[in-house]
């Protein structure tokens, strides 16, 4: 509860002879809580203003845009605010970063980033200073005996059978900024993990190496009436939560392009979440090219290229969509709860790249379901939470490990992961503030694919079940039938 009605006052009655007098400055000690009011400060002249437990309030730009005024009067801060929190009470983290990576913008002192090199940031305090069992007789950090002493407890949290443990004590005892805003409630990915990946992004640097960005567009001339042309003037959006500065008309970025000539059927996926609302809404469309695993060459199983953004018009949007499935002779699986699309590709002849709906996988999650649908995935909250297990399973499992020579001649077994192929940044950042309230369009989409990854599991062992009691005669039906399809599939 708050005294803002009653602030506490230095004030005192001083006596002198028969007369009493106040004493005191008369400054004033206001304090509220947030929770319920984001204005609580308004109304106030606040010399200082100190924020506590930041980690808890989820909408810190609204609590400090009500603040701006309470500390300047139009000609000047006459005030200060100082924001604090903890390591592991972060539990509402997104606009928390936003003040933290960009304090300037938002009238906050700078620090330059000397822990992971991504520019200013505000002020950090490692774990490493705050354990007492590591000071010398003056109370200075012994700082190399502290960091061996969090990274053997580290080690030891990742052998646990799950990645909590490690999540949970990195959240509480962070080294670096990013493992502030790890948020342990509602997220049951490996949000560490991921934090990990992005650093390793950043350090081999693949968008400046491998990342392509431009636009697709129509051309007869070329085999799939598309083609792709640079543009490196036009910046994709690179921030989660987007703000008013971002470029919504995003272009394409991509790490793989399809081979020049024929492209395999099957080989490349697109999935595709439309926005819901027309004009000036706050959410994005979110496209993503997957290439299926590909056990002859050893690769595959990740995510090639993408286009996050938004036009004004949604048939933009769709456009930009079947341009990405003509350029990787693909077909594209979409959120249907929005027809807009379906009927967009009927208008336009491009019905036939609708991916057919994963019946097999509803019928396996849903009992009784309707099955009214042909094409796309009607997500439901029986769906996203399976969709969710699958990402889950999907992210930790393992592509490959292998063993590295350290410098003193012992070796160490790597492990890679499905989740050490995602450049994404954003999309790891969505995947890492991830809850069941948040808008994430990138994980929206993420989990169309996890679906229709199932759905081509499952049909292969039912297919397989199948071979023992096939005929001659099912052989040249089946041909026949595919046969059709392909002849329907390569008119566009």
């Amino acid at each position: 509860c708050g005294n803002s009605k009653n602030a506490y006052r230095y004030e005192y009655e001083k006596k002198i002879g028969k007369t009493t007098k106040k004493e005191g400055t008369g400054s004033l000690l206001v304090h509220e809580t947030f929770q319920t009011n984001k204005q609580a400060s308004v109304g106030g002249r606040y010399n200082v203003m100190v924020i506590e437990e930041v980690g808890l309030e989820d909408q810190l730009l609204t609590v400090l845009g009500a603040s701006e005024s309470t500390m300047d009067m139009g000609s000047g801060k006459f005030g200060s605010c100082l924001i604090i929190g903890t390591g592991g009470d972060m539990d509402k983290v997104i606009e928390t970063e936003i003040v933290f990576r960009d304090p300037e913008a938002y009238e906050f002192l700078a620090f330059k980033d000397v822990y992971e090199q991504r520019g200013v940031i505000s002020f950090f305090l490692p774990a490493i200073y705050t354990n007492l069992e590591y000071k010398d007789k003056n109370g200075n950090t012994l700082i190399e005996k502290s960091l061996q002493y969090e990274q053997q407890q580290r080690e030891l949290k990742k052998k646990a059978n799950n990645s909590s443990a490690y999540d949970e004590y990195v959240m509480s005892r962070p080294l670096v900024p990013s493992e502030i805003f790890l948020s342990k409630t509602g997220n049951k990915f490996p949000v560490m993990m991921l934090r990990e990946q992005q650093g390793s992004n950043d350090r081999y640097q693949y968008k400046k190496h491998l990342r392509t960005t431009g636009f697709l567009v129509e051309d007869k001339d070329y085999i799939t009436g598309v083609k792709f042309v640079v543009n490196t003037e036009s910046k994709p959006i690179d921030r989660f939560p987007h703000d008013s500065k971002s470029n919504l008309e995003a272009p394409w970025e991509i790490y793989e392009h399809p081979p020049a000539g024929f492209i395999e059927p099957n080989l490349y996926k697109v999935v595709y979440d439309p926005i819901r609302d027309e004009g000036g809404g706050t959410s994005l469309a979110a496209i993503y090219v997957y290439k299926s695993e590909n056990t002859i060459e050893a690769n595959g199983n990740e995510l090639v290229a993408w286009w996050v953004g938004r036009y004004d018009q949604p048939d933009d949007i769709h456009r930009t969509c079947i341009a990405g499935a003509k350029y990787y002779n693909a077909q594209v699986m979409f959120e249907n709860n929005i027809i807009d699309f379906k009927n967009f590709c009927l208008r336009t002849s491009n019905f036939h790249l609708l991916a057919p709906t994963p019946k097999e996988i509803i019928q396996k999650v849903i009992k009784d379901p309707t099955l009214k649908y042909e094409i796309g995935i009607p997500m439901t909250v029986q769906l996203k939470q399976y969709a969710l297990r699958l990402a889950q399973q999907w992210l930790l499992t393992e592509k490959k490990r292998y063993e590295e020579e350290l410098p003193d001649g012992t070796k160490r077994e790597i492990i890679i992961r499905n989740l050490h192929t995602i450049k994404d940044d954003l999309l790891l950042e969505e995947l890492i503030q991830y809850n069941d309230k948040g808008n994430f369009d990138r994980v929206s989409t993420f989990l169309l694919l996890m679906l229709w990854i199932e759905q081509d599991r499952e049909v292969v062992v039912k297919k397989d079940e199948k071979i023992a009691t096939s005929t001659p005669e099912n052989f040249y039906t089946d041909l026949y039938n595919n046969r059709l399809k392909q002849k329907q599939l390569i008119n566009y």
